[in-house]
């Protein structure tokens, strides 16, 4: 069953749904506005529902936020070096809105600021968006459609599907902030990644090109510890991790759990990587529907995705898509105890 509610008025006037899929004990948010997941609902181990998500509680703070919590992210998710690239020939200049000088999530005309069209197709929620030539400064009109569905066992699944009249780069991807005990902070929960690999990066989170081995070092998730074990080693984790093996729905790339509520999640995905995000940049000036402030380390990110940067990098998978090349891609985030 899927339910709709009005969320407010954008600043512009344009009025702003928020739809809930609801089966069984589980219920997921989903705001027209840059298509955010502002709640994934699921009972602790005590049977208590709480919403694992950090979300606003207003549509003037996901209007005025940069913490991009819950939202749809594209054309191209993560950061592009320089703010530019070249295609065909042609440089592609595109706005720098990551310390003056890269572009992160493509920049202040991304998809997380868009209002999304939104159709109920049976028990899934299906937003589409279309992104007209040199939005952004990207090549192609990009015709989206975004498909939200919701199991009773708690499998939260997200379709991407994405064209293009002309060939360009896109990385779509959902920027969810997860906190499995719906407060407090992350770093006692336990991680586990399918990933044998990651990408270094240099002191302003650009990829080198260089791909390391995690073995031996603070981003070894393959067996599962705490979040905060080695986050001061790694300096904080906000770094693409590489799974292990074909990228599939068969098994899960990351597994978390908090010891506290007892609640698990499981993500699977079509796509070959995951940004992994501690939460380092939360400072406490953004707050929970509640009023409880967002600290530093009270939510972490597995944004399924490509590598960062590969328009710069040929020697990692392609980006590249048009009309008869689609981005058609998947991601569950299941939700368990």
């Amino acid at each position: 069953m899927i339910t709709k509610e009005r969320f407010g008025t954008t600043r512009d006037g344009r009025s702003v749904e928020l739809y809930t899929l609801h089966s069984g004990q589980y219920s997921a948010a989903v705001s027209s506005y840059g298509g955010a997941l502002v709640a994934f609902n699921g009972p602790d181990r005590n049977g208590t529902i709480a919403n694992v998500l950090l979300s606003y509680g207003e549509l003037e703070e996901y209007e005025n936020a940069n913490t991009y919590f819950g939202f749809t992210i594209g054309r191209f998710a993560n950061r592009i070096a320089g703010g530019r690239f070249t295609l065909d020939g042609k440089t592609y200049h595109l706005e720098q809105n990551d310390g003056g000088k890269h572009t992160l999530h493509s920049g202040s005309s991304g998809f997380n600021s868009h209002l999304f069209a939104a159709t109920i197709d049976e028990s899934s929620l299906v937003l589409t968006l279309n992104s007209p030539d040199g939005e952004g400064g990207f090549p192609g009109n990009v015709a989206s459609r975004i498909i939200f569905s919701l199991s009773s066992e708690g499998a939260l699944r997200i379709d991407y599907l994405a064209t293009s009249d002309r060939r360009t780069p896109l990385n779509l991807t959902n920027h969810a902030y997860f906190n499995l005990a719906g407060s407090g902070s992350i770093l006692s929960h336990r991680l586990q990644l399918s990933c044998d690999r990651y990408l270094e990066v240099d002191e302003e989170l650009i990829p080198t090109g260089t791909v390391l081995k995690c073995e031996g070092t603070a981003f070894d998730f393959t067996n599962p510890k705490p979040i905060g074990e080695d986050l001061e080693a790694a300096g904080g984790y906000d770094h693409c991790m590489i799974r292990s093996g074909q990228a599939d729905l068969t098994k899960p790339v990351a597994i978390v759990d908090d010891p506290v509520s007892g609640r698990r999640l499981e993500t699977f995905t079509t796509l070959e990587a995951l940004q992994f995000y501690s939460g380092n940049f939360l400072d406490g000036t953004d707050h929970s529907p509640q009023g409880l402030p967002y600290t530093k380390h009270s939510g972490f990110c597995l944004e399924t995705q490509h590598y960062p940067d590969s328009v710069h990098h040929p020697e990692f998978p392609s980006p590249w898509y048009d009309e008869e090349h689609p981005f058609s891609h998947t991601t569950i985030y299941r939700l368990s105890v």
